[in-house]
């Protein structure tokens, strides 16, 4: 398996690649995208009940921006490969607690630290980034 594209910065350079996944199932996507600035209003309106209790929870304004802005931009990511858009997207959690697509349509992996966030794909394989 090897990474086929790697994409990084604003969300316009992001989303209008009309590549995001590769046909080819032995490859990985990788997107990277910064999560330190404000998020919009689309932001959390693109999250479920359930993630935004999750960011209600954090102590910190600044903890609380970055997981909206991630999953924000998980949903927006996955939701463009998949042709859905990303508010529809649900996810269950496997048996480790990993969270996943409820269809299974592709695998996924998130990470965020500091001021990023990084999001693997992948059509068929398991997938993680840190």
């Amino acid at each position: 398996m090897r990474i086929a594209s790697s994409i990084s910065g604003s969300w316009n350079t992001i989303l209008e690649n009309s590549d995001l996944l590769p046909a080819d199932a032995a490859h990985v996507s990788v997107f990277i995208w910064p999560v330190g600035e404000p998020v919009a209003p689309e932001d959390w309106a693109l999250l479920d009940s359930e993630e935004q209790l999750r960011a209600q929870r954090f102590r910190f304004a600044d903890h609380k921006q970055r997981f909206v802005a991630a999953h924000a931009g998980v949903r927006r990511l996955l939701g463009k490969i998949l042709g859905h858009a990303g508010a529809d997207l649900r996810f269950i959690a496997d048996a480790n607690k990993k969270p996943q697509l409820a269809d299974r349509a592709v695998r996924f992996n998130l990470t965020h630290s500091g001021d990023w966030a990084a999001l693997a794909v992948s059509h068929e394989a398991e997938v993680g980034v840190d």
